[in-house]
């Protein structure tokens, strides 16, 4: 899937693996870059690249060429303002019109399309409040 191989395309990076380094979970080290939805017990910063979905709209359905368009939002969690907004910036500074290999896909375009900031309260599912750093993309690729 497109998606894994975004995630894999964005821990390659050395900027990125600095802004949002690796951590132990019972004793595992994992990637603080997560397709869907970080693991129970991951503290920030991490960042999260959420699949949207593919509009057929948006898709080329030419067998020749076969390009197809993906929406992503990646998320950056963190505990303050500032670093999140760094983390962020940090990926967009990558991946903001990226084109190229990613996994057995080609990239042929990624489209920024929106970001916004906000916070998740200690009462919506985590232990304290986090602030996240949302930029939504349009991949196309084939």
């Amino acid at each position: 899937m497109i998606i894994h191989s975004i995630r894999s395309l964005l821990l390659s990076q050395p900027s990125i693996v600095t802004a949002l380094p690796s951590q132990s979970v019972n004793r595992v080290s994992l990637p603080a870059v997560f397709c869907d939805h970080a693991p129970q017990g991951f503290t920030p910063p991490f960042a999260v690249v959420t699949d949207l979905g593919q509009d057929t709209m948006l898709t080329l359905a030419d067998p020749v060429f076969g390009m197809r368009a993906l929406e992503l939002d990646i998320d950056v969690y963190g505990y303050d303002e500032p670093s999140t907004r760094s983390a962020m910036q940090t990926i967009r500074q990558f991946f903001d019109d990226y084109s190229g290999p990613a996994g057995d896909n080609t990239i042929l375009a990624v489209i920024w399309q929106d970001e916004s900031y906000s916070y998740v309260k200690s009462n919506e599912g985590r232990d304290t409040r986090y602030h996240v750093a949302t930029t939504n993309y349009l991949v196309q690729f084939e």
